[in-house]
């Protein structure tokens, strides 16, 4: 379930970057790489959480 609200996640990031750009073409890469770092973040946290919870718990 995590994951697919996380695919969700990064491609809205990059939908929004092509609009951004297609807007304003200067180069302004790094809010899009940092949203989608934070995108696959969550993701990568969720999937350690569940294992925590599935081998510890």
């Amino acid at each position: 379930m995590v994951a697919i609200a996380r695919s969700f996640g990064a491609a809205r990031v990059a939908a929004r970057g092509f609009t951004n750009a297609a807007r304003q073409p200067t180069p302004n890469t790094l809010y899009a790489v940092l949203g989608f770092a934070f995108a696959e973040a969550t993701g990568l946290f969720a999937l350690m959480m569940s294992f925590l919870l599935l081998y510890v718990a």
